[in-house]
């Protein structure tokens, strides 16, 4: 499970990320909370990746061969930096192409939390 520190890391996350896009002249609500999702989903995998990775001598283990050489201190910044690659994408990007992307790779983060979630690494608030 993901503990409180975990809890409010993704949610200081998932609501500055969200405001930060209020300031895109053509943003409109859809895109604001498509992107709460995607850095919201973001947030969850990575806190799923990091207890993975911290309990690995309990029998689980990180499935994306990039992630478990980085570590459990490695993944955060390529979350974060993840994260901040699709808020620029979205940013610079016409509206249908954002849109479709951006849908994709939440849809994408939202598979990855729901086989850690069948792997016993659930989330609690």
């Amino acid at each position: 499970m993901v503990g409180k520190r975990g809890t409010t890391f993704i949610i200081l996350v998932a609501v500055i990320m969200a405001a930060a896009p209020a300031a895109a002249d053509d943003w409109e609500t859809a895109d604001t909370l498509l992107f709460g999702a995607f850095a919201a989903a973001q947030a969850v995998d990575c806190i799923q990746t990091r207890w993975i990775l911290d309990h690995e001598d309990e029998g689980y283990y990180e499935k994306n061969p990039f992630l478990d050489r980085l570590g459990k201190n490695g993944v955060l910044p390529y979350f974060a930096a993840y994260t901040a690659g699709g808020y620029l994408f979205m940013k610079h990007s016409p509206k249908g192409i954002r849109r479709t992307v951006i849908g994709f790779l939440t849809a994408l983060s939202i598979n990855c939390i729901g086989n850690n979630f069948r792997i016993g690494v659930g989330f609690a608030f």
